[in-house]
């Protein structure tokens, strides 16, 4: 969601009324918002992410790490899901300052009670590294078929 789209004044309305159409059951609609989001919509975003959550609207933080970073942030975030941008994995596991930083950013989702997405999984070695971390869920063309879900 683009901070314009979060900020209309009908956008909850429209949000519950497509889920009532839909007959969606709470936590069946997620909506990915950037990390700028916070900085750019300030307390009005946050406000409309607490309403959606209220919904059952699951919130993921796309892209975490890559643009407006601010740890303090998360504690007050609604959102249960941070999605690891694929910047990070590239390199991981091999290179050991990325994977520090992986590893980092996994347990400290955890320690949140976050749900982590890895983006761009496109090798078994990642693929590996990032079971072992624990991480729930990825996206990437290198997946066994319980992993592919996460869109």
């Amino acid at each position: 969601m683009s901070n314009r789209q979060l900020l209309r004044s009908n956008f909850l309305r429209i949000v519950h009324y497509v889920m009532d159409l839909a007959e969606m059951p709470s936590g069946s609609l997620e909506i990915e918002v950037t990390e700028s989001m916070f900085v750019e919509s300030g307390p009005a975003g946050i406000e409309v992410l607490d309403a959606l959550v209220e919904a059952g609207v699951r919130i993921a933080i796309d892209d975490f790490g890559t643009g407006y970073s601010s740890f303090g942030y998360l504690k007050t975030l609604p959102a249960k899901i941070l999605k690891l941008d694929r910047s990070f994995l590239q390199s991981a596991p091999a290179d050991e300052d990325a994977a520090t930083i992986v590893t980092a950013i996994i347990n400290m989702a955890h320690t949140l009670r976050k749900e982590v997405i890895a983006e761009g999984v496109e090798r078994d070695d990642q693929y590996r590294f990032l079971q072992q971390l624990g991480c729930e869920k990825a996206q990437g063309s290198c997946l066994p078929r319980r992993w592919r879900p996460a869109r």
